[in-house]
């Protein structure tokens, strides 16, 4: 995220609107002589906080950095085994060559970029991110 600190004061607003969400539906269903409204309203406000949790966890869940450091030992170790099968040969298939390379640097990349969706790649959220842009300018 370009704005760390922002976020995370973003966030800790967001908690405390979900806390107050929660109160005054709870406040209004209890309130009601109307049940099947609290049957309907806590459920899905509380889905809401659910779904907010879990966009918070994934954002912070990332795989250790060892899977990286593994998965760049294995691009060079299948880079070496490709290497010795090929020494035999009198002349090098340099399409073949370059095509291994290229396919072990674009599953790498791809990897990473799955992981980060949100870094420029290409796996992209910006489309996502400019909707909830969009209604959050429309809720002030």
């Amino acid at each position: 995220m370009p704005d760390l600190a922002a976020a995370k004061t973003q966030l800790e607003r967001s908690k405390s609107l979900q806390e107050e969400i929660w109160t005054q539906a709870t406040d209004a269903t209890r309130e009601s002589a109307y049940q099947p409204v609290a049957l309907q309203i806590l459920p899905a406000v509380g889905r809401m906080i659910d779904i907010s949790a879990q966009r918070t966890a994934a954002l912070y869940t990332h795989p250790p950095s060892i899977i990286f450091f593994m998965l760049g030992g294995l691009m060079l170790i299948g880079a070496m085994l490709a290497g010795y099968g090929m020494a035999g040969s009198r002349t090098r298939n340099w399409t073949h060559t370059t095509a291994f390379a290229a396919v072990l640097a674009l599953t790498f990349y791809v990897i990473r970029d799955l992981e980060f969706p949100r870094q420029p790649g290409l796996v992209g959220m910006s489309s996502f991110d400019n909707v909830l842009v969009e209604v959050r300018k429309d809720m002030d």
